[in-house]
């Protein structure tokens, strides 16, 4: 007797993806809700805090104010896409200076690099390129890749980032690059 169970087996592993997929949905649940609070705490002192400095307050100090509540406001996003787990946000694309978004990427690394020795070096294409992009993804990809390089040099280094654009041509519409390059070990 023979009989055939492959509809059988295809069903049982759609089961166990759907189970899998809520297992995930809860601890992300569970997550959204340990972090929100906190997060809205941080914020909101940090918020207390650069609206209290006068017009004198050093630079340094606001500018890591001004990175962190980025920062934060980042990481609400994200836990927002937590909630919508297991489906994946759409980019929002908008128009935004692509020099700016790598100022404020460096700001929020900048302590962290002096502290490691490692000299961060700048070169921007142009004084502004404004493009369309997902700023915050490609602010997440600017921050991994700035973190990862610097934990290439853990005895200290030089960081470059470049910006380049090339105007669009007959058939190629222009582009921009962001080139990052370290002195570290590499992988």
């Amino acid at each position: 007797v023979l009989e055939d169970i492959s509809e059988k087996a295809m069903l049982e592993q759609q089961v166990v993806d759907a189970e899998k997929q809520a297992a995930m949905g809860q601890l992300a649940a569970g997550i959204l809700h340990e972090v929100a609070n906190p997060l809205a705490g941080i914020g909101s002192n940090l918020s207390l805090v650069r609206s209290a400095l006068s017009d004198g307050a050093p630079a340094d100090v606001t500018r890591a104010l001004d990175a962190s509540l980025d920062q934060l406001d980042q990481m609400r996003q994200l836990l927002g896409t937590l909630s919508g787990f297991p489906g994946r946000t759409a980019p929002r694309f908008e128009v935004a200076d692509l020099h700016e978004l790598v100022r404020r990427s460096i700001a929020f690394v900048e302590n962290d690099a002096e502290r490691r020795r490692i000299r961060i070096a700048v070169s921007f294409a142009m004084p502004s390129i404004a493009c369309e992009m997902d700023v915050r993804l490609i602010r997440q990809v600017l921050l991994n890749l700035l973190k990862n390089a610097m934990e290439a040099m853990p005895a200290g280094g030089r960081l470059d980032i470049r910006t380049s654009y090339r105007a669009g041509r007959s058939r190629e519409p222009a582009n921009v690059g962001i080139e990052i390059t370290d002195s570290g070990a590499g992988i």
